[in-house]
């Protein structure tokens, strides 16, 4: 009956963990001859591995001890012992955290060829996004939830940004803010998305429209001097004012945090100038000339028109239930 370490060793999978799990005590050529014969190799077959690996890798002497190695020297030596046996699939924990920029390319480089001439699967973490750009695939995870799983290219194309950092930035400003991440993941198209947003927003429009209006004409006992539809668009219609204001403002801006400030911003002044609140008539005069130009004015003057002309309690009720 195979032992644990006898099932792992022909598994095919070699795992390299972020920290340095290496004896200090040992020499380069034996931590080689005893990790080949935990994987079950002969001699020689160790040697060719071991002389293949200091060549490409470029590692330090074999006879010098692992504890007298830099941090980059004995990362490199880590990688090595993981590629011993010609894994399969290679899973590697940040292989490239705390080594200089030769290293690193050294690493991405090797990397590169036992991918395309091995057959070879390998998974990196990485928090150096830049250089994830030599892999065939990216997923960035956030929160233990993977924002986007894409070629480095596709992904810097389909989120209109110079680099994968900025892409990362972008989709987590959009799992904090929205869904977008999660239509384009699916293979959705910008225009396909811009659609289907519209269309929600119309109908939510819709159909708290048709709630306020019933709300405040029925429950209220508002007297009506016009018809229910008459009240029902110009409600929807101050509700598609507010959608075509803000859709403007978003496809002005990518930044998530500028649009919130910007719709704040626009939006609540003109609700405390307009006569949602207060009739225009109670406003000075130089107030006035700017209460009439406001986009909300015609429309929530029209609302308390045709509902009820007379300014009480009850109309500060309903209009505070419109904002």
């Amino acid at each position: 009956m195979a032992t644990d370490w006898q099932i792992r060793a022909n598994t095919g999978v070699g795992y390299m963990p972020q920290e340095i799990a290496l004896f200090n005590d040992f020499t380069i050529r034996q931590l080689f001859q005893y990790y080949g014969l935990i994987y079950q190799m002969n001699s020689q077959t160790i040697n060719d591995c071991m002389n293949e690996l200091k060549s490409m890798l470029q590692l330090a002497p074999l006879d010098q001890s692992v504890g007298t190695l830099s941090g980059g020297q004995q990362r490199l030596v880590s990688l090595a012992i993981t590629l011993i046996h010609s894994p399969k699939l290679l899973l590697l924990d940040e292989p490239t955290v705390g080594v200089d920029s030769i290293l690193r390319y050294r690493i991405w480089h090797y990397l590169d060829q036992l991918c395309h001439k091995n057959n070879t699967t390998v998974i990196i973490t990485t928090h150096y996004t830049e250089e994830a750009r030599r892999a065939d695939s990216v997923a960035f995870i956030y929160n233990g939830n993977c924002l986007a799983n894409q070629s480095p290219n596709k992904l810097i194309d389909t989120y209109r940004c110079s680099t994968l950092d900025d892409v990362y930035y972008k989709l987590c400003n959009e799992r904090r803010f929205g869904y977008l991440d999660r239509y384009l993941i699916a293979g959705l198209k910008p225009m396909e998305i811009f659609a289907i947003q519209m269309l929600i927003n119309f109908i939510h429009i819709c159909l708290q429209s048709l709630e306020l209006v019933v709300f405040v004409i029925n429950l209220l006992n508002y007297p009506l001097y016009g018809t229910y539809l008459d009240i029902y668009l110009i409600v929807v219609l101050s509700g598609i004012h507010g959608m075509t204001l803000g859709t403007t403002i978003m496809l002005c801006f990518n930044d998530s945090l500028v649009i919130i400030i910007l719709l704040i911003s626009i939006i609540f002044p003109q609700i405390f100038i307009s006569s949602l609140i207060w009739p225009i008539e109670s406003f000075p005069d130089f107030m006035r000339f700017i209460q009439y130009i406001a986009p909300m004015n015609l429309s929530t003057t029209v609302t308390h028109m045709t509902i009820n002309s007379i300014y009480g309690p009850n109309a500060i009720l309903s209009s505070s239930i419109s904002i």
